[in-house]
């Protein structure tokens, strides 16, 4: 009788990581802060395998995206980290030429309607598209502050 060929293993995360050593999954959890205006200032620590980057500033440099694509050539086996800012409005703005001026939530919430905060919200996933051309691939969240007054019952 013939020898029946046992099954290929299929690729897997879950298999890809049992390879992965202790010290590279600790990476993975590790995002480190850099200006935007230098993102290659934590090369080491991408080729290190650190599973983020946030970027501090408020002003992207116009050649952000090929100062991105370069960091992330220097990921080990291609796994690029994800790189995000903190987009709060107000005094705490990151990329604001490239998104626009976003007011705090704290204003937000004691002064707009919900449409005109669903408004600010559309023109941020306008913008965070534009921030996918430069490179950019963390999520961008609007969060709403209704301590001064509730804005859904």
């Amino acid at each position: 009788m013939p020898d029946t060929p046992s099954p290929t293993p299929a690729c897997t995360t879950g298999g890809r990581l049992a390879t992965w050593t202790l010290d590279r999954l600790a990476a993975q959890t590790i995002v480190v802060p850099v200006d935007e205006r230098n993102v290659g200032a934590v090369r080491a620590e991408v080729s290190a395998g650190v599973g983020g980057v946030i970027l501090f500033g408020t002003t992207a440099p116009g050649d952000l995206a090929a100062q991105l694509q370069s960091l992330n050539a220097a990921a080990p086996s291609g796994i690029s980290p994800i790189v995000m800012t903190d987009e709060e409005g107000g005094a705490v703005q990151r990329m604001a030429n490239v998104v626009g001026s976003i007011p705090s939530a704290r204003e937000m919430g004691a002064s707009m309607s919900p449409v005109q905060i669903e408004q600010i919200a559309q023109r941020l996933r306008s913008g965070y598209k534009h921030r996918r051309s430069h490179g950019y691939r963390g999520g961008l969240h609007l969060r709403l502050d209704s301590r001064s007054r509730p804005l859904y019952h």
